[in-house]
């Protein structure tokens, strides 16, 4: 059972805070997989994560929907992968998907979950759900000690996350 943490984020504003916070506690090698309905803010979190990164808040973050890969340099790599337009595993491979999971940047990857057999077998999953017309739940799953701890920091400064 992986260790579990809910973030429950009433504002566009709240959800970025909790997305920086997180990607200041990422580490070189880092994989997320982030999931959720269509427009419930995957690229969002994945924009807020990269700041909290220390990506430049002036460097334009958009959805890989088209390229499958954007990458950046926030002094770590980022590479911010979306799976949504591929159809099979084989086509992961064929974008040397596995040479950046095994990299030292950091892979913000959406619809992973399409594929979780050629995950990581150590991550940590986003899972964004709608809980109102602005609202949104963020829960947070840790698959490996590397990353029990990086949910148990978030839960340590969740009340920094307060309105």
């Amino acid at each position: 059972m992986p260790d579990e943490l809910f973030f429950n984020s009433s504002s566009l504003k709240e959800t970025v805070k909790i997305g920086k916070m997180f990607g200041g506690l990422l580490k070189s090698g880092d994989v997320v997989l982030l999931s959720g309905e269509l427009g419930a803010g995957k690229t969002t979190i994945a924009k807020a994560i990269s700041l909290g990164i220390g990506l430049a808040s002036d460097h334009y973050v958009v959805s890989p929907s088209y390229a499958i890969i954007n990458e950046y340099n926030a002094g770590t790599m980022i590479y911010h992968f979306d799976l949504y337009r591929l159809g099979s595993i084989d086509e992961l491979y064929e974008l040397g998907a596995y040479e950046y999971f095994q990299s030292d940047g950091i892979c913000l990857i959406e619809w992973g979950n399409s594929f979780l057999d050629a995950m990581p077998k150590e991550r940590v999953e986003i899972l964004l759900e709608y809980s109102g017309e602005n609202c949104r739940t963020l829960k947070l799953s840790a698959i490996g000690k590397r990353y029990a701890g990086l949910i148990k920091a978030m839960g340590r400064a969740k009340g920094t996350v307060a309105k």
